[in-house]
């Protein structure tokens, strides 16, 4: 792995196209890069709002690891094509889903605290934390589905 010199890197990739093992961990890395939390406005979070960011920065680098791992690891193929495009259309599911789940919580919220409280509540994180592993979740059982030889025959309704 590769971690200042492109020339080096740029000449493997001429000669090979990387395995998808070898690819699996610059992937990661820069999951982890854009996920740091750049939040300038820390004085306003309360713990919710701490659990929400380890989160949004742990949960996608292990549902990833999730997924290759159901893609057979190292022995997989394609995993990144499987990863980006069945990843596409469970973000657009999911994001429906999230819509739904927002509107859910902000009456909650509004019912709750006779207002709609501007702080992250206990239930919402929870909400987010049930959305992220639902989507990495399926996101695997898709990417082991097409692994496994995907057939028409066993059509699961999702």
């Amino acid at each position: 792995m590769y971690f200042w010199n492109t020339n080096k890197l740029k000449e493997n990739l001429q000669d090979k196209s990387l395995t998808d093992s070898e690819v699996l961990p610059y992937f990661i890395l820069n999951m982890i890069f854009i996920s740091i939390p750049l939040s300038d406005s820390w004085e306003d979070y309360n713990s919710w709002d701490y659990f929400d960011e380890v989160l949004s920065f742990l949960l996608p680098i292990l549902g990833t690891i999730y997924a290759y791992l159901k893609n057979n690891g190292k022995n997989g193929s394609h995993f990144l094509q499987r990863y980006f495009s069945l990843g596409w259309v469970l973000s657009l599911r999911f994001c429906v889903l999230l819509i739904i789940i927002s509107l859910f919580l902000l009456l909650i919220d509004y019912f709750i605290t006779d207002s709609l409280n501007s702080k992250t509540q206990w239930f919402e994180s929870l909400a987010f934390l049930g959305v992220q592993i639902g989507y990495y979740y399926r996101l695997g059982f898709h990417i082991e589905d097409v692994a496994m030889g995907f057939s028409n025959k066993s059509i699961n309704s999702d």
